[in-house]
């Protein structure tokens, strides 16, 4: 969940305790659908207001648009790095939850992400 400041209030139960989430999912995040959208002039005045982790459509096996944003990553990365973003995925979910999640893990792997949100929504 993401609350209208961006700061992710995610919290992760377990049958004995509650846990914060990691420090990532705190600052404030821009979910991103289509990272050719997002370019240098949009990222620097995200950046002035506080942004500072970038959520990546990244599956580009439920929306076309994943592989696409991971080609451009792989061509800006380090650019997005050097201007202060911490870099993350997200998808919609097939109708297979455990094969989004090990694509998901494989993604964040072959890509370097730091994250992974998962739109549980769309189950």
């Amino acid at each position: 969940m993401v609350t209208p400041t961006g700061k992710g209030l995610v919290y992760f139960v377990s049958a004995y305790k509650t846990k914060l989430p990691d420090p990532l999912w705190l600052r404030d995040i821009v979910y991103i659908g289509d990272l050719t959208s997002f370019e240098h002039t949009r990222r620097a005045a995200a950046r002035a207001q506080g942004f500072s982790v970038l959520c990546i459509l990244a599956d580009g096996a439920v929306d076309p648009n994943g592989y696409r944003n991971l080609d451009e990553l792989t061509n800006i990365r380090n650019s997005l790095i050097n201007e202060g973003w911490a870099l993350t995925g997200w998808a919609t979910t097939d109708d297979i939850p455990e094969l989004s999640a090990q694509r998901a893990v494989q993604i964040m792997r072959d890509h370097g992400l730091a994250g992974w949100a998962a739109n549980g929504e769309a189950w």
